[in-house]
């Protein structure tokens, strides 16, 4: 069993369960959580994901339980990680996977786009998606997943660009192409997102 955790509408959990996972998807909102259970209730899916009503920190499954926790544009929502590592360490199987994306704080890309966006609001409101979310740097991450009982085994950083407006520079071709930049330190400095793959040890 795989947990979503952060789920919103589902729809990472459905691509997961097309692949053959059974997944649980996880959101404190229970208006995300009845949303995807209407989204996918009749889903011609083998094994049609679950959808509950959870917090990150406080996780709704027994110890040593999922083969897997995966969680894309949490942490940037959470005050602090850490009970969710902890609570992640503690449902996971031993040798099981944890994949969390992260918003980088160290991106040069990130501050030219923030530094953008505050311009943009001199000449309109902010929308309410303009929310701000926690920054994390790698080095922060990979001690406090460390310190939970989860060891780091690959960090990926990604999304090489910026946005002005509906505008994005480079262009999508080349945003991906730079991702093959990953496996050089530059990449640190450029990556507005970095993906972390632990496992419990």
């Amino acid at each position: 069993m795989w947990v979503d955790i952060g789920c919103g509408t589902g729809y990472l959990s459905a691509r997961l369960s097309e692949r053959g996972l059974s997944v649980i998807g996880v959101d404190h909102d229970i208006e995300m959580i009845e949303f995807a259970n209407e989204r996918f209730l009749n889903h011609r899916i083998t094994r049609r994901p679950v959808f509950v009503t959870a917090k990150a920190d406080s996780l709704p499954f027994d110890d040593n339980t999922t083969d897997g926790v995966v969680a894309v544009s949490l942490a940037g929502c959470l005050s602090s990680p850490d009970g969710f590592f902890r609570e992640a360490h503690r449902v996971l199987r031993k040798n099981g996977f944890a994949i969390i994306t992260f918003t980088n704080r160290a991106s040069l890309l990130i501050k030219i786009n923030w530094c953008l966006n505050k311009a943009s609001y001199m000449i309109r409101s902010p929308a309410p998606s303009d929310g701000q979310y926690r920054v994390y740097a790698c080095a922060e991450v990979v001690d406090k997943l460390e310190k939970a009982g989860l060891r780091v085994i690959n960090v990926r950083f990604y999304n090489f660009f910026i946005n002005v407006g509906d505008l994005m520079i480079p262009p999508k071709p080349l945003a991906i192409y730079c991702e093959r930049l990953s496996k050089y330190n530059i990449s640190r400095r450029l990556g507005g997102n970095f993906i972390v793959v632990a496992h419990k040890i």
